[in-house]
């Protein structure tokens, strides 16, 4: 009787675990369009599409999109207020929108965002987390990208930033990684990392496969391979690759605090806290990512036989998170399933971080340190989704090395 009792449960069980499967997708969609259409309206939406959709209608029509004044001169009446600085390789694909009117283009491009986070969300459901899909992932799910101070999923889609297609197809080719297609992670990757060049960062994780010879050359080809499609602008217009290595240098360290929360932006505050060289901020910073991915390494090095190669996934994208230079708010949306992963393990935790990023981003202090950068503990407010990130990897690296730790005998 108790056997039966227990089969009709895990029955239940798994059929549950594959109906909330499947409508892993819809609710994905669902709460990524309830916000949206709420957003639209606000001041300063599309800004980064537009300029997407400008850049390739002035690359159609012989325009250099990288001069910001002619593109703003195309643009008018409509107002721009970012430069084009992605590789030309991706103008064709931007000249395709602007075939279609303004309207009609960010429709589409946010149709497009919202369906490739679905399939992404899915994906890492299935794969990373064994298809058990429970309420809490949706919960996550809503508070991690739409209730947060500065809530990455809801900005992202407000902008018409790439950054949301970027996460989506990231976690794509983790899936594949995980599931041991090494080529199709190492396609995907290189292509999404035309946009932009960060990503090919994470290309190197096909050796947590293994490290034999054929790993190391379908590593290397795929590099070439992304090194000669992302040059292939100097063959067929070397001027415009000229104009986007110039337009590349142009350095914004006004992007700081909430909307810019990465490891650099905290040097450039310790220069000007502390009153720091001008070599200082590249010190700091250099000797900052040289302790986390050594750490890191060492970690993974050692616990890649013992632990899930999840956590080795896991802990190689908050190492990735972590040293990139420029990090912008709407790029946390990459490590929702890190959180997930987190608050199925320590929902507590959670909820801690959450409802304390609120009540400090809402306090006299966050307000101050908007206009004051020269006050410590203002800045630890305007950093607070750093620090929460910091404690992420913390937490992983200390866990990878209990678990790898071998007993001492008695």
């Amino acid at each position: 009787m108790e056997s039966i009792e227990s089969a009709t449960k895990a029955a239940g069980g798994s059929t549950a675990a594959r109906v909330l499967s499947y409508c892993a997708a819809p609710l994905t969609g669902i709460l990524f369009f309830i916000p949206y259409t709420a957003w639209t309206g606000k001041e300063g939406a599309f800004q980064d599409f537009f300029t997407y959709y400008y850049s390739g209608l002035a690359w159609s029509r012989g325009v250099d999109p990288f001069v910001f004044a002619q593109i703003k001169e195309l643009a008018a009446p409509e107002e721009l207020l970012f430069p084009f600085l992605y590789s030309p390789v991706m103008l064709p694909l931007c000249s395709l929108f602007s075939r279609l009117t303004l309207p009609q283009a960010a429709y589409w491009y946010t149709v497009g965002a919202i369906l490739t986070q679905m399939v992404a969300i899915t994906l890492v459901v299935k794969f990373f987390f064994n298809a058990r899909v429970k309420p809490l992932l949706f919960v996550t799910l809503l508070l991690f990208a739409f209730c947060t101070p500065n809530p990455p999923a809801l900005i992202g889609l407000h902008s018409g930033n790439f950054a949301v297609y970027e996460a989506a197809f990231i976690w794509i080719a983790l899936t594949l990684l995980l599931s041991g297609r090494r080529k199709a992670f190492l396609a995907v990757i290189c292509t999404v990392s035309l946009a932009k060049l960060t990503p090919i960062l994470l290309a190197p994780l096909v050796l947590a496969e293994g490290r034999d010879r054929r790993t190391w050359v379908e590593l290397c080809t795929a590099l070439a391979l992304f090194a000669l499609v992302w040059l292939s602008p100097l063959a067929w217009d070397p001027a415009l690759f000229k104009s986007y290595i110039e337009a590349m240098g142009v350095f914004t360290a006004w992007e700081r605090g909430l909307i810019n929360p990465s490891s650099y932006s905290i040097a450039l505050e310790l220069r000007t806290l502390f009153s720091l060289p001008e070599w200082g901020p590249a010190v700091i910073y250099a000797t900052y990512v040289v302790l986390i991915l050594g750490f890191s390494f060492i970690t993974a090095s050692r616990a890649r036989i013992v632990c899930e190669k999840k956590k080795v996934i896991f802990l190689a994208v908050l190492c990735y998170c972590l040293v990139l230079p420029r990090f912008k708010d709407y790029s946390y949306m990459l490590l929702f399933p890190v959180v997930y992963d987190l608050s199925r393990r320590h929902i507590e935790l959670i909820a801690i971080c959450l409802f304390g990023s609120l009540f400090l981003y809402n306090s006299p202090f966050a307000l101050e340190a908007a206009a004051d950068h020269l006050q410590l503990l203002p800045l630890l407010f305007q950093y607070s989704a750093f620090i929460a990130l910091f404690c992420c990897w913390l937490y992983f690296v200390s866990e990878m090395r209990e678990e790898s730790t071998p007993l001492r005998p008695v």
